[in-house]
């Protein structure tokens, strides 16, 4: 929800100098998907993208439908679990009924003549991607287009991680940026709007901490991993309430080198206004 405090523990950011960590963490099962008041909504959501712009929110490769449907069933259990009953269409991909019933998105990765690739996906609400970009390749050239990956995490260091990955233990992360776009739905086309100037106070009202909790989970049967993605957002001027979050954050943006900072888009054409606020609330 707009504007709720993001879980501390989601908030990576701070004064270690800046490289990609996978900053993974033990997972517990029963804290697997996250089911709040917006259930419903993000749920409605999710239908009605799929209504107006199916291409973009799934895409899926033959032969992931096994995969998909264990996935399906373990999705399912959760949400029923939380005394909730989401309504399904024999007719979708298993993933996609996965999907739709939850508010995360889910990407599905198979290991496949000797990689990992994306062979199926339910993404609603992306953070500056397209699926369709994506489907279908392996795991290094995914990350391709981010900058210092193969400097900071070193090629093949992400797929020797998949290839570790063990059913018993899943993992989660978080990931984290600044946008000036409040919505769930963040397209790479918003890049390209063009710059205005705001005063710190201006910048603190339009900007939002966008965060991505990211778990990984290896499924028994079909040997799959599925990535799941939920977006958690909050109104950067509600850190005035939060003095070592604005500090933390001011020291993650100030430490990101040019060529990430513009990688994050809006919080590297913010930065200066950002800062300025985020300094003197902190």
């Amino acid at each position: 929800m707009v504007g709720q405090p993001i879980p501390t523990e989601y908030l990576t950011f701070g004064s270690r100098p800046f490289r990609w960590r996978m900053g993974l963490r033990p997972l517990d099962l029963a804290t697997w998907l996250e089911i709040d008041d917006d259930w419903a909504a993000d749920r409605a959501e999710k239908r009605r993208l799929l209504e107006s712009r199916p291409d973009d929110v799934f895409a899926a490769r033959p032969g992931s439908e096994q995969a998909g449907a264990e996935i399906e069933a373990a999705v399912l259990a959760f949400v029923r679990g939380h005394g909730l009953e989401p309504e399904t269409d024999e007719d979708e991909h298993p993933l996609l009924r996965a999907g739709l019933a939850v508010q995360e998105d889910l990407l599905l990765m198979e290991h496949r003549d000797g990689a990992w690739y994306l062979t199926a996906g339910s993404l609603s609400f992306p953070t500056n991607w397209h699926l369709g970009e994506k489907m279908g390749q392996e795991l290094d050239a995914i990350h391709a287009p981010v900058p210092r990956y193969d400097q900071d995490l070193g090629a093949g260091t992400v797929p020797a991680f998949f290839d570790r990955l063990r059913v018993d233990r899943p993992m989660w992360r978080a990931n984290w940026t600044v946008t000036d776009e409040p919505g769930l739905r963040l397209e790479p086309e918003l890049k390209i709007r063009p710059h205005r100037s705001m005063s710190p106070d201006e910048a603190a009202q339009a900007l939002h901490l966008r965060v991505e909790r990211q778990t990984l989970r290896r499924f028994p049967r079909t040997d799959a991993v599925l990535f799941t993605v939920r977006i958690h957002r909050q109104s950067v001027a509600a850190l005035a309430d939060q003095p070592e979050v604005a500090a933390r954050l001011a020291d993650g943006i100030a430490g990101l080198p040019p060529d990430v900072a513009t990688y994050k888009d809006s919080t590297s054409r913010w930065a200066e206004p950002l800062l300025a606020w985020l300094r003197s609330v902190s």
